[in-house]
């Protein structure tokens, strides 16, 4: 685990939480269980750079990858399972789509163990899309955003193809 005791606060659904790098991932009791979800989307990364208009400085940076690879660290040989509010399609999808943004925004560089997590999650993903059948679902949608935006990264032509048909299958 990276250590750092400066604490920071971060914004999740429906409430504020004071964390470090050493505690963010520590068992928490929310009222809201979408404020777990929010925080293990890794949504509050983006609600925290959003806050500044600065880009974030290196210390900034360094924070937020040690908090996520912290993320991974705990969660490496936890079983994936839809039951588990973590690995929910729709939390995956967010998480990786998260991630790929602060790629994408030069936030963050790719991390190898990160991409590696999210990875075995993104397998997860591809055969548990939130798909119903007659019935368009922003589930579905935001779960193939995630496998599209993945497959880009990882230059698997295969699942773009795929991904991006199952959207527009969705969209007609």
């Amino acid at each position: 685990m990276r250590k750092n005791k400066e604490n920071f606060s971060i914004d999740l659904a429906s409430q504020k939480l004071k964390i470090n790098v050493n505690n963010i991932w520590q068992k928490k009791k929310f009222k809201d269980r979408e404020n777990l979800s929010s925080l293990h989307r890794w949504s509050w990364v983006i609600k925290l750079l959003s806050k500044t208009k600065n880009s974030p400085n290196l210390k900034e940076k360094k924070l937020i990858e040690d908090c996520l690879i912290n993320w991974c660290i705990k969660y490496y040989n936890t079983k994936i399972e839809k039951k588990n509010i973590i690995f929910e399609p729709y939390n995956i999808s967010e998480r990786i789509c998260n991630y790929l943004i602060l790629i994408k925004l030069q936030i963050l560089k790719p991390n190898n163990f990160i991409l590696k997590n999210l990875e075995k999650q993104f397998i997860f993903l591809i055969e548990n899309i939130e798909y119903y059948k007659f019935r368009l679902s922003n589930h579905a949608l935001n779960n193939l955003r995630a496998i599209y935006l993945f497959s880009v990264l990882t230059k698997n032509k295969k699942i773009q193809k795929y991904s991006f048909n199952f959207i527009n299958y969705l969209l007609s």
